[in-house]
């Protein structure tokens, strides 16, 4: 396995956690268990993209130069997707979602939608960024003679505070949707690509029935 490749995705996976921190500055108010779920949220987001991504790429871990590129195409365009939805997010207050990229894909969206140079100027700058981000980062992590021995150090280090994260986010957030703690839960929503487990329906399959709160996130930004 290419452990320079290894390295390249974590240094990607802590950007990534970085742009969906930025996520909880919308959220007016905080109880500190809501906060410290929301942060949790957030890695756990990331975690679970950067595993997919692990699994869709992985005979790509095995090459060099074109594991890097393709890799690097792939989560410079996660961290991009997620950076720009923070923009849509400030301005409109709901994330990117179907009928945002109907809008924008259809043939009238420049009639529609204002878009003045300095708007184009910045997109085209936030692309070139990262583009000359992914290029400079493969570059520097092949110039590190110690990248495969800094791989298996942070591997060492991550893969169970990771793990404990996902899963005590994931049933601590359940439990507080069936508990119909809103106040705990309600500010997950503001992080992209965000999924909570099933526990609803879970528990309706059990037997157990629940007019709680119910999380519903990357929809329509409301809890029902």
């Amino acid at each position: 396995m290419n452990k320079r490749l290894s390295f390249f995705l974590k240094i990607n996976f802590f950007i990534t956690i970085l742009i969906l921190v930025m996520f909880l500055v919308f959220n007016k108010e905080y109880t500190p268990l809501s906060f410290l779920l929301t942060l949790f949220g957030a890695i756990s987001t990331a975690a679970l993209l950067y595993l997919l991504v692990y699994i869709l790429f992985f005979p790509l871990l095995f090459t060099n130069k074109i594991g890097f590129y393709v890799v690097g195409l792939v989560v410079g365009a996660i961290n991009f997707i997620i950076l720009s939805d923070f923009f849509i997010y400030k301005i409109f207050n709901f994330h990117i979602n179907g009928m945002v990229l109907n809008i924008l894909t259809s043939p009238d969206a420049f009639d529609s939608i204002q878009v003045g140079k300095s708007t184009i100027l910045a997109f085209i700058i936030l692309v070139a960024t990262f583009i000359i981000l992914e290029i400079w980062l493969i570059r520097r992590v092949n110039e590190i003679r110690n990248a495969v021995d800094l791989n298996k150090r942070i591997n060492k280090k991550i893969i169970l505070p990771l793990f404990l994260i996902v899963v005590g986010e994931k049933i601590t957030s359940g439990v507080f949707e069936l508990l119909g703690k809103e106040e705990e839960i309600s500010n997950l929503e503001v992080i992209p690509f965000y999924q909570p487990l099933p526990f609803s329906q879970l528990a309706s399959y059990f037997g157990f029935k629940s007019d709680k709160v119910h999380l519903v996130v990357n929809r329509d930004s409301k809890i029902e």
